[in-house]
């Protein structure tokens, strides 16, 4: 398999209150045509207490999706 070199990805994260998401556990997923297959690329981590998260993932313009967790 052929695939592209990594980016670091910066991701700052707020809930509904617009407050930073402190501590939490999270999963991203590619939002697209494979996001719901085995086999999807996931990544798995904790928010720093800013709600931040830096990760590595494929360049380029995608949309992700995003779950938290509990702390």
């Amino acid at each position: 398999v052929i695939a592209p070199d990594m980016a670091v990805v910066k991701l700052s994260l707020r809930g509904p209150d617009g407050l930073p998401l402190r501590a939490q556990e999270i999963q991203v997923v590619s939002a697209g045509l494979w996001s719901d297959h085995e086999g999807a690329a996931v990544y798995t981590g904790r928010t720093d207490d800013a709600g931040t998260v830096r990760m590595r993932w494929y360049p380029g313009a995608l949309r992700l999706q995003v779950f938290a967790g509990r702390p």
